[in-house]
Order: C-alpha cells, then sequence, then structure tokens
C-alpha cells in the first residue's frame, strides 16, 4: 500500500478551500507500512478538524503526508512541473487541533506492546534502563542504527497555515536520519503549548530550531544524535522558563553545554544553549552521559545567570570534562539536592579553583547526596585554598574507584549532618569517620596508597 487514501481528493467538503477528511476522527495511528510513501494526493489542502493525536511508525518510505498531484481523469499524475516533496507535512495538511504528534522509525524497541503510544514507548524504554549499563546501550543502539525515514530531509517548510499546530503539548521524534533541523521559525510562535520534546536517533541533525524565540517546554530530552551541535545556530537567547529536566546522551559534536550570550564574542565554539539570566528558571533536574565532545557544561558564566533551581545534577561518561563546575555557577546551585559524576575519566576537580585573590565560601545549602565514582584522575572536589564550603543538609557521601583523591577540599568544608563517608574499591566496601570529611578521606587515601605500594613490593 502506498496511500492510506486512493485517488485524488476534490470533491470531498470544503471549508475555506480546504478539503475536510475524516471530520470526526480524533485519532490517527500509522504503524508497520513499509510499502506507504504519502497518507493522499491532490491539489487543494486537507484538513483534520478533530485530530487530536498523530502516530507514524514503523513506515520507513513515507515521504510526504499530503502529496500535491494534478489530475488526469480519474487517474493521479504526478506533475513534473511541480517540485517533488521536500516537507513531511506541508503547508497543505492543516491539524487546527492536534495535540500529540509521535514519529518513530529507526530503533527496535525492547518495550513491544502495541498498545502502548509512542510517548509511553520511549519513556518506558528509557524507565527501563535503570543503570549504567542499560543506558549506555540504548545510546550505543541509537548511534549504530541504520535505516529509518529515510526520505525525510525537512518536517514543515516556513509557511503554514496559522491554526495548524498551535495546540500541540507533546512531540516525540526517533529515526529521521536526513532530518538537519527540527523547527522552523516561522512555526516557534505557535508552540507555546508544547512541555514534552524528545529527540532520539536522526544522526544528521545540526540544531533543533533554525532560529530562535521563546520555548514553554518542560522536558526535554536528546539522545543519539551524532552531528546535533546547538540547539539554535544563533547567538540569540532561547528562553525555556517551563524547562523542568533535560536529558543529552550520544550527542557527540556538543562540546559546551551553556555559555553566556553577554560574552559570545569571546566565544569561538558553539554552545548547545545560549543563556542569559531569564534561561532556565525552572530547571530541575540536568542529566548528562556518554557525550565524548563534551568539554565544558558551563563556560563562562556570570553570577548574574543562575540556575538556583536545579534539584539533580548526573553526569556520565563524559571523558572531555576536566573541571565541571565554575565557582560562579556553584554559587547559583542553591536548592542542588543531588549530584552524582560518574566514570568521567579526565575529571580533575568538582569546583574549579579561582583566581588567588578570590576569597570565597559556597554554600550548597539543601545538597544531601553526593555521588562521585570511577574518577581516576580526581584529585579533590576543589584545589583551591581559597575557598572554604558548607554542606548543612549533606548526609551521604560515596567515593568508589578515585585512587588520586587525596583530600576532599583544600579549604575547610563544613558539613553538620555527614557523619560517615562510604567507600567502595576493589569489590570492596568500607564505612569510615575520622572526625570531618577532609580528615576521612586524607586517611583512606593514606591506608590505601601503603597498601598499593606493599602490593607490588
Amino acid at each position: 500500500m502506498e496511500n492510506v487514501i486512493e485517488g485524488i481528493l476534490g470533491g470531498e467538503e470544503r471549508i475555506n478551500n480546504s478539503i475536510r477528511v475524516f471530520p470526526k476522527l480524533n485519532s490517527l495511528k500509522l504503524n508497520n507500512l513499509s510499502n506507504l510513501k504519502r497518507f493522499c494526493c491532490g491539489i487543494n489542502s486537507i484538513e483534520f478538524p478533530f485530530l487530536r493525536k498523530l502516530e507514524i511508525k514503523k513506515c520507513p518510505v513515507l515521504s510526504a503526508f499530503h502529496f500535491e498531484t494534478a489530475s488526469i481523469g480519474n487517474n493521479i499524475s504526478f506533475d513534473p512541473s511541480v517540485p517533488q516533496a521536500q516537507y513531511l507535512f506541508s503547508e497543505k495538511v492543516i491539524f487546527p487541533v492536534l495535540e500529540k504528534l509521535g514519529i518513530c522509525c529507526g530503533i527496535e524497541y525492547e518495550v513491544q506492546d502495541v498498545d502502548l503510544d509512542i510517548r509511553t514507548t520511549m519513556e518506558c524504554e528509557l524507565e527501563a534502563c535503570r543503570d549504567d549499563d542499560s543506558v549506555k546501550e540504548l545510546v550505543k543502539k541509537c548511534l549504530s542504527s541504520s535505516g529509518g525515514m529515510e526520505n525525510v530531509e525537512r518536517l514543515w517548510p516556513n509557511q503554514l497555515d496559522e491554526h495548524s499546530y498551535s495546540k500541540l503539548t507533546s512531540f516525540f521524534l526517533e529515526g529521521c536520519p536526513k532530518l538537519l533541523n527540527v523547527f522552523p521559525l516561522s512555526m516557534l510562535m505557535r508552540l507555546q503549548k508544547l512541555e514534552n520534546l524528545s529527540i532520539w536517533n536522526c544522526e544528521s541533525l545540526e540544531e533543533i530550531i533554525c532560529e530562535s524565540q521563546s520555548q514553554e517546554i518542560n522536558v526535554s530530552t536528546l539522545i543519539g544524535l551524532p552531528n546535533l551541535k546547538s540547539i539554535c545556530h544563533k547567538t540569540q537567547a532561547i528562553s525555556w522558563h517551563l524547562l523542568k529536566k533535560m536529558e543529552v546522551y550520544g550527542c557527540n559534536k556538543v562540546e559546551i553545554l551553556f555559555a553566556s550570550q553577554e560574552i559570545s564574542g569571546n566565544i569561538n565554539e558553539q554552545p548547545l544553549f545560549w543563556v542569559n539570566k531569564y534561561m532556565f528558571p525552572n530547571l530541575h533536574q540536568l542529566t548528562l552521559g556518554w557525550n565524548v565532545g563534551v568539554k565544558e557544561i558551563w563556560r563562562l558564566i556570570p553570577s548574574s545567570i543562575s540556575f538556583q533551581n536545579l534539584i539533580i545534577l548526573e553526569v556520565r561518561e563524559c571523558d572531555g570534562i576536566i573541571k565541571l563546575i565554575t565557582h560562579s555557577t556553584a554559587k547559583s546551585l542553591v536548592h542542588l539536592k543531588e549530584m552524582s559524576i560518574l566514570n568521567c575519566k579526565m575529571i580533575e576537580e568538582i569546583i574549579e579553583g579561582g583566581d588567588k585573590n578570590d576569597q570565597d565560601e559556597i554554600i550548597f545549602p539543601q545538597l544531601n547526596s553526593l555521588e562521585l565514582e570511577s574518577l581516576p584522575k580526581l584529585e579533590s572536589f576543589c584545589s583551591s585554598w581559597n575557598y572554604t564550603f558548607g554542606f548543612p543538609s549533606l548526609q551521604t557521601v560515596i567515593v568508589e574507584d578515585c585512587p588520586k583523591m587525596k583530600i576532599f577540599s583544600q579549604g575547610h568544608s563544613n558539613t553538620p549532618m555527614l557523619n560517615e563517608v562510604e567507600f567502595h574499591w576493589s569489590r570492596c566496601y568500607e564505612e569510615r569517620w575520622e572526625s570531618d570529611l577532609n580528615s576521612t578521606i586524607r586517611q583512606f587515601f593514606r591506608e590505601h596508597k601503603n597498601s598499593r605500594i606493599l602490593k607490588n613490593i
């Protein structure tokens, strides 16, 4: 089957020169249609007046939802004077009330329940990844997959019907290997209700947005996008007022996650996000994994730019990072509760030391849990003598396989709620406390350094 609707649309109900198809249709799923090239053909625009949910799954040769044609009698004629379809959804496809859009055509999911929609399937796939190895396999699956919707290079043109997509709340995209960007500028202004955005496994994707505008998204998941460099190539910052959760996995050309718009003239590299002080007022969770190109999360971010509502920070297998958090950014993390830094081969310290004359106390008022695991070059949480630290809520510290960690910090660290540190090494486990955090780390390092020396004699 190459078309869902055979023949040329022309005599159906018309509203303002558009044809209403399936006027009461609420949900449309196109699933596992290996020969489907288009939904319908015709000269006129088509409108789905009550369609709220559209899913396209495993339709590898689909190139256009609506293909413009000319008619000869009752036959379809592909007019050579009409350019071949460039867009999956042209300006002649009208979805005035569409709320959920899912496109999923690349990888095989572990979750095989046919009754699940695309959003739930992708969320279940991530939820099933409860350990490092599972998430890593998902990233590898995305980065190594072949196939998908090979004929789709663009999703939307710049000019669209003014009513289309204005109700869209969720957009999930996976498996478009030739797609270069997702949203044109003209579409952004109508996406004020978009809350969930997930983009997986689009190997040619270089940017999400062609130009920049304010977005009201609260969940953003980017997985297996090896050529993605930036959300938007312009230096103009985008405001993400409602964004609460951001996950970035396997985006190997991203070198800097956040850079200040105020000092963009000093930066040659393109960050994933240009930021200003209004950017992420509600970001609660930031998770990074298997991004081999990332060198910095925060580049030259002034104190005026705050990530004060960040609660969870998790960084794993980002081997280009040496210094994780700058002094000014650390000062803004007043609501951070959980920090996990795992399997990053090059990290030397968590808080970057500042100028010799820069004396300051850095307080993490709500940090409850700190996990440092498999960091072979980590020497300390912070190497600067100029900073002292306050952790009034810290109760859990886990240090695993950090063989060079001689001390927690050069400056004093106040941890009134902490009464033990969990050490894991060589399949061994130990809880210990030596009056304060620095003394505990120092004593553990000395003992195990001596034991390693004895083993080598």
